[in-house]
């Protein structure tokens, strides 16, 4: 993997406690993602570091519980919300629930690691109502992107610019009108298509309006990147387009990925191939590709290779992960396997001779191709983003233009010669950042912009631990990658 950087030398300790409440897409036991394995992770680094965090997420029903050792509250959220609340301001009635968590918590810095209808701009409102500190965490290009991709039309790199015309059109496109219809829906002016939904019915009324569900979606952005004190990226791609985006006064840091504690390197690789052993680990959805890793496999039906899927679909009534499942059933080489305990990942690595990343999306790791590069297990994956800073191809991996199923193919027709998989192999073994390194360069973020607290909750360092309620809990989740 590309980034060898050193951990950063110890720092001088601060003499104060801060409580930092975390605010992810969704969390244990929900299926989860890596944005919740990387919360998962971080909590329990800022706890060891004496720190004291809390995680607050949507969820079903509102409820308090632990997960390792660290509070947890759950947030429930309107189960049908109205389009405006989302893609504009957000879900009030999720909003509501987070401020009386921030009352009770009473923390110092809010830190997001999502923006959506539940965590969204009206909790930054209500944080700084309170006089909080906030930072948020660009895990995935939906926090800008209204496509969520940042793939101009799906296929090139956008350059993130927030053009409302440009991404409406872009939107409709991803969603089936053609491209010169959808091009004309963008110039319509806002007021008579919004005129137009009101009278016409169902997807029509969505497609008509859609100009003015960007335009609130970028109004949104714009006032998240405005309000909060201080945006973390993981990737230089990442800290570039919110630089363009904040302008000369960005105020962006840069906090590389890490990996999570508990993967153990494999003993013994498997034997070199054939057969050709891969495998995909992350969530069912269309943004990961994994109906392109299908498609290329269909496409060299004599190589003798076995694909192993482990993810999860968003829903069970999902159609994407229905139709990839239909598809994959006409392939005897391809078999779905639930997701699986952390525990087990180095075993499931050491059985595999390539983990594939086919995503269609600017990923700001993977999470999962670090671990894949910690187990010694090349990546065959899209030359997009994170992975591209990553993965240095025909090195330590092997990278692929996006949607592309024939150049996959190839990338997976040449891991599959024995001599090519032990090379990248040897020079997959690459030692990786811990969190314990990520806590500490938060914690200077969290240092840059939060208020001094004067409460009983701000104690020095060498009374950690001592006023720490002990909390009962599973510590171990099981693993689906962002």
């Amino acid at each position: 993997m590309a980034d060898r950087r050193t951990p950063l030398p110890p720092q001088p300790r601060r003499w104060t406690i801060v409580k930092v409440l975390h605010v992810p897409y969704t969390f244990h036991p929900d299926p989860i993602g890596g944005t919740e394995v990387y919360v998962e992770a971080l909590a329990a680094a800022q706890r060891r570091a004496g720190d004291e965090p809390v995680i607050c997420a949507p969820g079903p029903t509102t409820g308090e519980g632990a997960f390792g050792g660290v509070r947890v509250h759950r947030i429930a959220v309107d189960p049908a919300p109205n389009l405006a609340a989302l893609w504009g301001a957000g879900d009030p009635r999720a909003a509501d629930g987070f401020a009386r968590v921030l009352d009770r918590e009473r923390p110092d810095v809010l830190h997001l690691h999502a923006f959506t209808s539940a965590a969204s701009v009206l909790v930054v409102r209500a944080a700084r109502a309170r006089g909080l500190r906030t930072v948020l965490t660009y895990h995935t290009p939906t926090v800008t992107c209204p496509r969520g991709t940042l793939l101009r039309w799906g296929r090139a790199v956008c350059d993130g610019a927030l053009d409302e015309r440009r991404c409406t059109a872009c939107v409709l496109q991803s969603k089936g009108v053609p491209r010169p219809l959808a091009a004309a829906l963008s110039r319509a002016p806002r007021a008579l298509g919004a005129s137009l939904a009101r009278v016409a019915p169902g997807r029509a009324a969505t497609a008509l309006a859609m100009q003015s569900f960007v335009g609130m979606r970028h109004a949104a952005v714009r006032e998240l990147l405005s309000s909060v004190d201080q945006v973390v990226a993981h990737a230089r791609w990442s800290a570039d387009l919110l630089r363009r985006a904040l302008g000369p006064r960005a105020r962006v840091a840069v906090v590389r990925l890490a990996l999570p504690p508990g993967l153990a390197r494999p003993v013994s690789p498997p034997s070199p191939p054939p057969p050709l052993r891969l495998l995909y680990l992350g969530r069912i959805v269309p943004e990961k590709g994994l109906d392109v890793l299908i498609a290329a496999l269909a496409l060299r039906p004599a190589l003798d290779a076995r694909l192993t899927v482990i993810g999860a679909a968003p829903a069970p009534a999902c159609g994407y992960s229905r139709e990839v499942a239909r598809r994959a059933a006409q392939d005897p080489r391809i078999a779905l396997r639930p997701a699986v305990d952390r525990r087990g990942l180095a075993t499931l690595f050491s059985a595999h001779h390539a983990l594939v990343v086919p995503s269609r999306t600017l990923e700001t790791g993977p999470l999962v191709a670090l671990e894949a590069a910690a187990a010694g297990v090349p990546v065959i994956g899209t030359a997009l983003g994170g992975l591209a800073e990553l993965v240095r191809h025909g090195v330590d991996g092997l990278l692929v233009p996006p949607d592309a199923p024939a150049a996959l193919a190839r990338a997976i027709e040449a891991m599959s010669a024995p001599w090519t998989w032990a090379a990248l192999r040897q020079e997959s073994r690459v030692s990786v950042r811990t969190f314990d390194d990520v806590a500490r360069e938060l914690a200077r973020v969290y240092d840059d912009v939060r208020t001094v607290r004067t409460d009983d909750r701000v104690r020095p360092r060498d009374d950690v631990g001592r006023h720490r309620p002990k909390l009962e809990g599973p510590s171990q989740g099981h693993a689906v990658h962002e």
